[in-house]
């Protein structure tokens, strides 16, 4: 497991956040708020990353984090998408359609019909230039959990944006480094008959741009 995937499953475990789901002015919003005292539970996680030569680190910064990731949901969904500060310590997001592939998988609904609209999301995502990085933007942690498929639309949305890639790392290897991390998440989690025909479908589909 690398260290992207194992901090993607302790922050999980921790829960370093709390997030519920709320009513504002009519539609569903999801409100993630920072929880006391976890700065320095993401502070010392940082150090472990740096340790285990990981490529990624935590927002330990409170106000870092909710400017961080509201920049990634802006950026990736534009005015597809609403969200703003929630207090001093959160955020909120306007609810998004579908489910998590890991929800998707563990109902046994896992096909390449999905698998192509996450490979087409990635390939757009990492299209994109980051005014923050200059240079174009990657995830940091898009374990199964953190990609979401639509069934109407027949799309793939990346969400969860609380880690990001060591600045000094060229969006070449960062971009890399998210496919491993997804490719891995899948192939832990996938029957042992099921996961090396998987693995190079989404890597020809995310290869070709199909």
């Amino acid at each position: 497991m690398t260290p992207s995937l194992f901090l993607g499953r302790l922050i999980g475990a921790v829960r370093v956040n709390a997030i519920a789901r709320e009513q504002q002015a009519g539609k569903w919003v999801w409100v993630k708020r920072r929880k006391f005292l976890m700065d320095a539970v993401i502070a010392c996680g940082n150090i472990f990353l740096y340790f285990s030569s990981s490529r990624i680190q935590m927002f330990p910064n409170c106000l870092e984090w909710q400017e961080g990731e509201l920049h990634c949901y802006r950026l990736l969904y534009k005015e597809r998408l609403q969200g703003g500060l929630a207090g001093k310590r959160g955020i909120w997001i306007e609810e998004l359609p579908g489910q998590s592939l890991l929800q998707i998988l563990c109902d046994r609904n896992l096909s390449l019909l999905i698998l192509r609209a996450a490979a087409n999301e990635f390939l757009r995502a990492h299209s994109l230039f980051c005014p923050k990085l200059q240079d174009y933007w990657s995830h940091g942690d898009p374990h199964l959990a953190n990609v979401l498929y639509d069934s109407h639309t027949k799309t793939a949305m990346l969400i969860d944006f609380e880690t990001k890639h060591q600045q000094s790392l060229t969006a070449q290897e960062r971009h890399a480094d998210d496919l491993l991390v997804f490719i891995l998440d899948l192939l832990g989690r996938v029957p042992f008959a099921d996961w090396l025909y998987l693995a190079v479908e989404f890597r020809v589909l995310r290869h070709n741009g199909v």
